[in-house]
């Protein structure tokens, strides 16, 4: 939300220092990724603690490029597992998407330079799917292949009923399959290309069954979701669908406040109190989950358990 900041304030460095060793100690986690999509001088401070202070772990950076861009030579120092940049289609439909004319060739320049740096073994281009931009993605796959970009990571806009985004960016059944059938056919003159459609909503889970049978039926259950995935030679395609329920598996999402917020809730300009599992300013993070799986809150996953359920249901009985 545009006004996410003025109701959601930053924590001092020092406070995500002991909130880490926290989450590190008590909760065991050794995967942290940067995910605020702007990077300042406290970004580079608390990474550096996380290299040089909690061993074994792996740190990764989602940003637009361009805030990352001015830290590169520190970061050459931390060495990131990976790094996400967030590109959304060709220029004119990225720029209409951020809108702000101009921001597609810094963040090509930027992305570019970063490789060029080689301050992370991985970097990938992060992509929100949109109306906006679905007939741009193919070609904009293409555009950074060529340019030495090997992974790319897809996920359909996720929208939190009355808030933002807009409904109307979400994709249609028809454009939805065509884009997966174009990639498909593509496939095989890409250059060791990892390619991931990455689904959270079951409604397009149902676009997909209802679209091709045939590649629906063979989705396959992988750990904690349904995967679909074909090779070509040294490049792989997968279509994946991650159960909302389960999210709770995978991230552990702390916001810029030290409170941990459900799913979605990052829409929201001013998150309520019902829509926070707690704060880690004030809570160990082991009692708090603890404490969490009794609260009312907890309610927001079984709701979405209920719903998946049946979204597959019905997905089973059309078959």
């Amino acid at each position: 939300h545009p006004d996410f900041s003025k109701y959601n304030k930053n924590i001092s460095v020092d406070n995500w220092k002991v909130i880490l060793k926290g989450l590190y100690e008590e909760l065991g986690i050794r995967i942290f990724v940067h995910n605020g999509r702007a990077f300042n001088k406290d970004s580079i401070k608390i990474i550096e603690y996380i290299r040089e202070t909690l061993p074994e772990s792996k740190i990764g950076i989602i940003d637009n490029g361009l805030t990352l861009y001015p830290y590169i030579d520190q970061l050459k120092h931390v060495y990131p597992d990976w790094i996400d940049i967030s590109i959304d289609g060709m220029e004119i439909e990225h720029d209409t998407q951020r809108n702000k004319k101009g921001v597609f060739t810094k963040a090509v320049n930027a992305i570019l330079d970063i490789k060029k740096s080689k301050i992370s073994s991985k970097l990938s281009v992060l992509t929100c799917l949109t109306s906006i931009n679905v007939e741009s993605i193919l070609e904009m796959i293409l555009f950074f292949n060529e340019k030495g970009i090997h992974n790319f990571f897809i996920s359909p806009v996720s929208v939190l009923k009355n808030q933002r985004p807009s409904e109307a960016l979400k994709v249609d059944k028809i454009t939805f399959n065509r884009l997966i059938e174009r990639i498909f056919k593509k496939l095989s003159d890409l250059n060791n290309v990892f390619i991931e459609i990455s689904i959270f909503d079951p409604d397009y889970l149902t676009l997909l069954s209802e679209e091709n049978k045939g590649r629906f039926n063979k989705f396959e259950w992988n750990y904690d979701h349904f995967l679909w995935k074909i090779t070509s030679e040294e490049n792989e395609f997968s279509v994946s669908y991650y159960p909302l329920s389960l999210d709770g598996i995978r991230e552990f999402v702390v916001n810029c406040d030290g409170n941990i917020f459900l799913p979605k809730m990052m829409a929201k300009k001013n998150i309520g109190e019902h829509e926070k599992i707690g704060s880690l300013l004030t809570n160990k993070p082991g009692k708090l989950i603890h404490n969490f799986y009794k609260s009312e809150s907890f309610n927001f996953y079984l709701d979405h358990f209920f719903e998946e359920k049946s979204y597959l249901c019905n997905i089973k009985e059309k078959l």
